[in-house]
């Protein structure tokens, strides 16, 4: 587990990365479940992407919360969200589909962003964040759980984010 903190002109993000161990029961519910499911459809140690929209009950909770992110660029600012939960609160919930890493309007914030994809990327594991932020018109926490996909078998492609607002 590490804490890090972000900063930009009046935005600050406080984030425990806490691996997979960090699970807490009940706000993190629908994340563990998630997990879990993710993991017992991984093949050769990567989810294939296609496996990553599951019928389970649990992908329902947390829909509107997620966030599918090609990250084939070997430059994290050229990440492109793929597809924007409809309900992320962040951003002045701004709808980034389609849109790159490096057009996320708080330089702090992006930073935080960047860093934790690139290190799922780099890692090929599944990375659990709580997140304390204050940025734009948000102010907030949420736990976050980053989990590395791949379109072609071997390396990570895409990432799946789903995200738990625990009030």
């Amino acid at each position: 587990m590490s804490l890090r903190v972000y900063s930009g002109q009046a935005e600050l993000t406080r984030v425990q990365f806490m691996g997979t161990n960090g699970f807490v029961v009940g706000t993190d519910t629908p994340l563990i479940r998630l997990y879990n499911a993710w993991e017992n459809r991984r093949i050769r140690g990567l989810l294939p992407e296609r496996e990553v929209l599951l019928t389970d009950t649990v992908l329902g909770q947390v829909i509107g919360f997620m966030h599918l992110v090609d990250v084939r660029a070997d430059d994290p600012d050229r990440f492109v969200f793929e597809s924007y939960g409809f309900r992320a609160k962040v951003a002045k919930a701004a709808n980034f589909t389609g849109r790159r890493l490096a057009e996320i309007p708080s330089p702090g914030y992006r930073s935080f962003v960047r860093d934790s994809y690139a290190m799922v990327k780099a890692s090929g594991t599944a990375v659990l964040s709580h997140i304390a932020t204050t940025h734009l018109d948000y102010t907030g926490t949420y736990h976050r759980l980053v989990y590395p996909l791949t379109d072609n078998g071997r390396d990570v492609t895409h990432l799946a984010v789903a995200v738990c607002h625990p009030n």
